[in-house]
């Protein structure tokens, strides 16, 4: 009986919709942006993390609030999403060229973040947390090497 009451709670712990992943992604500039870049600054700094950018991927439940670094990072909580299925969010833009790699960006995917709804940005600014759910945030996602959201 122990075993089958085990069993059923870990089903429905689980299954529930409350698990999911959590984002840390950038919340500012890298500090080398200036307004006018040359050619090759502007490649140097398309490498570097850019606002949106998903830095790490966790389970749900491993950051706390303060995972922000007094505004440094946003922490998006979204339920529906496997932590194992959002592992690809925070995969490298890398291109091989017969046995040179060459690497393009920090990130194949970022959180089109200029383009939140206003009560998002507002909340995501204020506090640095925002929860939601993976039918809300998956077309904020953008895939950076075909332009395609989520």
């Amino acid at each position: 009986m122990k075993k089958l009451l085990l069993a059923l709670c870990s089903v429905l712990l689980f299954s529930s919709t409350g698990w999911g992943a959590e984002f840390l992604v950038i919340a500012k500039r890298h500090w080398s942006y200036k307004a006018s870049m040359s050619v090759e600054e502007q490649a140097e700094y398309d490498k570097q993390y850019q606002v949106g950018d998903i830095v790490q991927v966790f389970p749900d439940g491993k950051l706390s609030d303060n995972a922000t670094a007094g505004g440094k990072f946003y922490v998006v909580r979204v339920s529906g999403l496997a932590y194992d299925t959002a592992l690809k969010y925070h995969e490298q833009w890398i291109e091989r060229n017969g046995e040179e790699t060459i690497f393009i960006k920090r990130r194949k995917f970022r959180i089109r973040a200029t383009e939140l709804p206003a009560s998002v940005k507002n909340q995501l600014q204020t506090t640095g947390v925002y929860n939601t759910t993976w039918t809300a945030v998956k077309s904020y996602i953008r895939n950076n090497v075909t332009g395609l959201d989520e």
